[in-house]
């Protein structure tokens, strides 16, 4: 007995390690399930719980698919982040999920092409995150996970190169997930990206300014309701990302800028969508593309998406 027991756990043992190594994709994902509708200005006051979204939407010639997308891939991504959860958590080469840490390779986005095919759009170079010289690092950011079954947003903190300074990033913007329940099941997702009004203020006097260019959602989706259990985690999951130098280079050239806070909404379909089960929870994830004082992102750089990223262009360069 004894031995068998020993067997199940080694075999049990090389699967988890097998499948750790390499994805296995079940389908297809499609742009088009994903979907950014709204960019407002914002006069969020994160301290005062005062303000949001105001005004008119900004977007002239959206709404927008996403500009790309991976998966469908069998599993479940949260058994990846248990191991992979980013440590410090701004943008190092193999320092969680879509850096490269585990069977992604970081560069899926930011590879110059869609599909294989060469991307019209600039989407981005790699970093030098720890100023060695060397540009290696994806830089992407974890902002937040939402849970279905608790109907929980968990935002995530950034920690500083030499681990001295850390941020929570519930601190700068704020999150609101709603989901369309069709049957049971959370057939889609409402969300919204909102900007504290102030941020820029705030951490003016120690900080550099940056963009961030990309905004990616991994998308889980579960099995629905069975025994009582929620949602579960067996119906594969996939990744959206949304390319802001293709976004905001098809609206009117200087219509974003670097100081102004911004509240971003749009829509993720499941079911039907991309997957056979509504949703079970949602992981979003920046890219800051600028790593170090040499990096020069070409136009149209001045499409800067959030305040956020002046707070985290200044968290790295604490080391320089």
């Amino acid at each position: 007995m004894n031995n068998i027991i020993k067997l199940l756990s080694l075999s049990l043992f090389l699967v988890s390690h097998f499948s750790f190594g390499q994805l296995i994709v079940t389908g297809d994902c499609n742009v088009q399930n994903a979907t950014l509708t709204t960019v407002q200005l914002s006069d969020l006051d994160i301290n005062n719980n005062t303000g949001g979204s105001t005004g008119a939407n900004l977007l002239q010639n959206g709404p927008y698919n996403a500009s790309e997308c991976i998966g469908i891939y069998a599993g479940n991504d949260s058994q990846l982040e248990s191991h992979l959860t980013p440590h410090l958590n701004i943008g190092q080469l193999g320092d969680g999920l879509l850096n490269g840490g585990g069977p992604l390779t970081g560069n899926e986005f930011i590879d110059g092409l869609v599909d294989g095919v060469a991307n019209p759009w600039f989407d981005g170079d790699k970093i030098d995150i720890d100023n060695n010289g060397n540009a290696t690092d994806p830089g992407w950011i974890n902002l937040a996970k939402f849970d279905v079954d608790n109907n929980s947003t968990t935002y995530k903190s950034i920690t500083n190169y030499d681990e001295t300074i850390s941020l929570l990033i519930s601190d700068v913007l704020e999150f609101t997930f709603e989901c369309v329940n069709v049957g049971g099941d959370c057939s889609s997702i409402n969300w919204t990206l909102t900007t504290d009004k102030d941020i820029a203020e705030t951490v003016g006097q120690v900080l550099n300014r940056s963009t961030f260019d990309h905004l990616a959602f991994v998308t889980k989706a579960g099995s629905g309701n069975q025994n009582g259990q929620g949602n579960q985690d067996d119906k594969g999951w996939a990744v959206y990302d949304f390319n802001f130098y293709e976004i905001f280079g098809s609206e009117a050239p200087g219509a974003f800028n670097f100081e102004t806070a911004y509240s971003l909404a749009g829509s993720i379909d499941v079911k039907p969508g991309d997957f056979s089960a509504g949703l079970s929870h949602l992981t979003v994830w920046a890219r800051d593309p600028i790593g170090d004082s040499t990096t020069t992102i070409p136009e149209p750089s001045t499409i800067a998406l959030f305040g956020l990223s002046l707070v985290l262009i200044a968290i790295r360069r604490k080391h320089i």
